[in-house]
């Protein structure tokens, strides 16, 4: 009997460890990135030279991070301290400013976004592609004389 319950016991323990590292994994790599804020129109790219170009703002919470998105669809000319990189096949530009990475995609279709998580993220290239994916969805079906763009709810893998 007592051997019996020590299994059981030995079972349950190790069903919760496994249970407890799955959602260790889940937490250091998160699928769902949140929309927190907006989106919001503003005006003035804060980590550009003094300007007034218009941008769509919003906030994503992914795990612990916050991501800071803008979107535009005026031209901008990054500066030479925008480095290239690539993002599970996604081209970019990645520059720091106060504290904070940045990374601008430009799309062939002549709009920005620029992600600005905070320093490090290493899951940027699990968001930023579901993030343009979701993005260009909905901007083919919204109407592009909106001063808002559509930024997606819901970031994440599909089901």
């Amino acid at each position: 009997m007592r051997t019996r319950r020590a299994g059981v016991t030995a079972v349950l323990l190790a069903f919760l460890l496994a249970a407890a590292t799955a959602a260790g994994q889940e937490t250091n790599t998160p699928s769902r990135g949140i929309l927190l804020e907006g989106p919001e129109r503003r005006v003035g790219l804060s980590f550009f030279a003094p300007n007034v170009i218009p941008y769509t703002y919003g906030v994503y919470q992914y795990g612990e991070a916050r991501i800071r998105v803008f979107f535009t669809r005026f031209t901008v000319t990054p500066g030479a301290q925008w480095n290239e990189m690539s993002c599970s096949g996604v081209s970019l530009l990645a520059a720091e400013s106060g504290g904070r990475s940045y990374y601008l995609y430009r799309a062939q279709e002549g709009w920005l976004v620029f992600f600005s998580p905070p320093q490090p993220f290493p899951a940027r290239c699990d968001f930023v592609p579901q993030f343009l994916r979701l993005l260009r969805f909905f901007l083919t079906t919204a109407n592009p004389a909106d001063p808002v763009a559509p930024l997606p709810a819901v970031v994440g893998p599909l089901p």
